[in-house]
């Protein structure tokens, strides 16, 4: 058999191998006859009650095991399956004379093109729901059993249903769809589950036989028909690794949270839905720090109102009562970026926020369901692509006016620092701000001037000299920024525990502007402090030793000058040997915020708000 591979879209990662089984494999004439005896009524009501009944009894199994969302989900699809006027109409286009199947279908398509219609896209989503209780309807018409119960699958269609990932007897270790979205019940399944599914395949997948062994890899948004030996070890050895890992992760969960040398950390989760708060809190994790709030609305026709964002905040904040919660607005970017902000597509609108506070009513709509779904957590409440104290004041004056018709205090409100305007007005915003929270993706982006989306933004690994030079910049221009010693502000910010964490009332400190070359690493700051000598396994040849290297000496290995402590912006520069930074002080905390590429790519600019154990 010929290797082939197909290219999509990840909903919910994994890796996982398997034999393809396809759920809505077309029917053809010889294996859907016009039945000529019985009453086409009762065939079609036999078919529906015995769907009906199935996923009912799914979705009751499911509750009594915890998994109140997908047993929703599938009591959903049983009520669906109960609609009279769906049965109806199935039955009226029987007695005009077309074969019951033919019927059923025909009533199905009409059906779900209805609630396609629908203005709300949550609810126009819906229509998958009806399609694939369609084809469980039409299955059943025809004796389809489905698959052997002892293989491991990977479920194909034209769009997956959520019931297909949740079938009892089955051990369905991945999914492939050509259509569906992310915020699909059958995505929101698949994460659920920890079952890796692809979206928006090529459609001759769909023609490869069953029985075909299929290997998933999310990471590379691939599927690979027919993998050869090599890959097919190399996935049973990552699949191996990957359970062994969480094994050992949840054996740990209980355990303090400290860094090796025993400081305390609190680690807060990244949400998005009830499944992804459920894991957290199974993870022993200390609340959220990121509650992403876009993600429902990617494919939504308008601003959201304020019930649309109840719907989907209240799950998630429900499962996380008693917990600390910073949910994070609307964050429209330029990389997701919902049908009716359509027409700024490649506008570069990395400066998202005014387009929220030029519609103050759906912003304030958020405000009010936040305050209302998060009243039984420790709320807070965080702006992205904050530039300025006077956008920070205007969501201040949103946010106060909104707490007074609900009837409830403000919440504390923080900002997101990811922009370069941010970064020079800091003082200012921390001393407003109740707390800030490092947005390293886009700040790199918006310093180097790279564009987050651009595969070539990301230099080879290992990298070779000569080393690329940093794209221009315009206004403002490029700097990196340091955390000094404690500043007299106030009111004191508290830290977010929210992606990187500044220390409080911090103050901020230019530096030259990069470079045109990167023939020696750049500068910035950190803390210093005495540690063993420590060089990266992957790290060219050292720097030539410089004067401030002895053996006695407390400075950074990497500066000219012994005096002044500076952070990691490069991980590969560790020096030569003796006492200097200790490693969690400089390149290992690169580690924990990025992916490491060119050892002078600057993503070690996000080194900028390390603080050290003296000073923060």
């Amino acid at each position: 058999m010929i290797r082939h591979t197909y290219a999509g879209h990840t909903a919910a990662p994994g890796i996982a191998l398997g034999f393809l089984h396809r759920t809505d494999r077309p029917l053809t004439r010889a294996v859907l006859p016009h039945r000529t005896g019985g009453d086409a009524a009762q065939q079609i009501t036999d078919a529906f009650d015995a769907v009906a009944a199935r996923l009912l009894k799914l979705s009751t199994s499911l509750r009594e095991r915890g998994n109140d969302e997908e047993a929703d989900i599938m009591e959903v699809n049983s009520y669906i399956a109960q609609d009279h006027d769906l049965r109806e109409q199935s039955i009226k286009r029987a007695h005009q004379g077309q074969p019951v199947p033919v019927a059923v279908r025909q009533a199905i398509d009409t059906y779900a093109r209805t609630i396609a219609g629908l203005d709300d896209p949550t609810l126009a989503e819906r229509a998958a729901d009806v399609r694939q209780v369609g084809r469980r309807v039409l299955a059943h018409l025809h004796g389809d059993t489905g698959p052997a119960p002892d293989q491991p699958l990977v479920l194909v269609a034209h769009e997956i249903g959520a019931a297909d990932l949740l079938e009892p007897g089955q051990t369905v270790t991945a999914a492939i769809s050509v259509t569906g979205g992310p915020n699909s019940h059958a995505a929101i399944v698949a994460r659920s589950q920890g079952i890796p599914l692809l979206l928006a395949v090529d459609p001759a997948l769909l023609d490869l036989p069953d029985g075909q062994e299929i290997l998933l890899d999310t990471d590379q948004a691939t599927a690979v028909a027919h993998p050869d030996d090599d890959e097919r070890a190399s996935a049973l050895h990552a699949m191996d690794a990957a359970r062994t890992r969480r094994l050992a992760l949840a054996e740990e969960r209980h355990l303090p949270a400290h860094t090796l040398d025993h400081h305390p950390m609190v680690l807060r989760a990244n949400v998005a839905t009830p499944a992804d708060a459920r894991a957290a809190l199974a993870a022993n994790a200390e609340g959220v720090g990121l509650l992403r709030t876009e993600l429902p609305f990617l494919n939504h026709p308008a601003w959201p109102t304020r019930n649309q964002h109840a719907a989907t905040l209240v799950p998630v904040l429900r499962a996380l009562a008693g917990q600390t919660v910073t949910a994070r607005t609307l964050d429209f970017a330029d990389d997701k970026l919902p049908p009716f902000l359509s027409s700024l597509q490649g506008a570069r609108i990395g400066r998202g926020l005014p387009l929220m506070l030029a519609q103050p009513d759906a912003f304030a709509d958020q405000f009010r369901s936040l305050l209302g779904a998060g009243a039984e957590t420790d709320l807070r409440i965080m702006i992205p692509m904050v530039a300025s104290i006077d956008e920070l004041r205007a969501c201040r004056r949103l946010l106060q006016a909104a707490a007074d018709e609900v009837g409830v205090p403000p919440p504390p409100l923080g900002i997101m620092v990811e922009l370069p305007e941010a970064v020079a007005a800091a003082d200012d915003l921390a001393r407003e701000a109740a707390f800030l929270s490092i947005g390293s993706n886009d700040l790199t982006c918006q310093i180097l001037g790279l564009d987050r989306r651009d595969p070539t933004a990301t230099p080879p690994w290992p990298p070779t000299p000569p080393y690329p030079t940093p794209s221009p910049r315009s206004s403002p221009p490029p700097t990196a920024t340091i955390v000094r010693s404690p500043s007299a502000a106030t009111p004191q910010p508290t830290p977010s525990s929210s992606r990187s964490s500044l220390a409080s009332a911090a103050t901020f400190s230019p530096l030259p502007p990069l470079p045109s070359t990167r023939s020696a690493p750049a500068s910035a700051a950190c803390a210093v402090t005495p540690a063993p000598p420590w060089r990266p396994s992957h790290s060219p040849a050292k720097p030539p030793k410089r004067s401030g290297d002895s053996s006695s000496s407390a400075a950074c290995r990497r500066c000219p000058d012994p005096s002044r402590a500076h952070g990691a912006i490069s991980r590969a520069w560790a020096g030569p040997t003796g006492p200097g930074p200790s490693k969690d002080l400089c390149d290992a905390q690169g580690d924990a915020l990025t992916n490491p590429a060119d050892p002078h790519h600057f993503d070690g600019f996000l080194l900028m708000f390390l603080s050290s154990r003296e000073g923060a």
